[in-house]
């Protein structure tokens, strides 16, 4: 078969040189059209394969850019504001109810805590009027905001 696609010899005419019986032949070519099929699949596969890796480091290469504009906007967050945003709600000078309610929602940093709109606080089990004053008061004079993302 060899002969037939590199040094472009007819399939007649090497059939003629080895003394192939027609029965031989057809399994001759049987076998090479199979090889090439198989061999065909395996570049495809191959192919197949380089794009899914070439996607991959696609996706990869756009989680790179998210994550250094992450590092870059961490980096911009005054220092002040950070030290303020990791203290524990337990440690701050809350009433004992608002730390309860904070307990209770798995609040336990500011930084949670500013994650939440004042709406969905208020709806918080025994947050009242004064509570949410009390954590308004906090948040306005720490320069924070409800609902910011982080």
């Amino acid at each position: 078969m060899l002969e037939v696609l590199v040094r472009d010899k007819s399939f007649f005419e090497l059939s003629e040189q080895l003394n192939l019986s027609t029965y031989r032949q057809r399994e001759v070519f049987k076998g090479a059209v199979n090889e090439l099929n198989r061999y065909l699949k395996e570049i495809n596969d191959n192919q197949r394969k380089r794009e899914e890796e070439q996607k991959e480091l696609a996706d990869l290469r756009k989680w790179k850019k998210i994550f250094e504009a992450n590092v870059v906007k961490e980096q911009e967050i005054d220092p002040n504001l950070k030290k303020v945003l990791s203290l524990s709600i337990q440690q701050l000078a809350f009433s004992a109810r608002v730390k309860q309610i904070c307990f209770n929602a798995n609040i336990s940093l500011v930084s949670d805590l500013v994650r939440y709109s004042k709406r969905k606080i208020s709806r918080l089990r025994n947050c009242g009027k004064k509570s949410i004053a009390e954590l308004d008061k906090f948040v306005s004079e720490n320069g924070l905001h409800w609902g910011m993302k982080m």
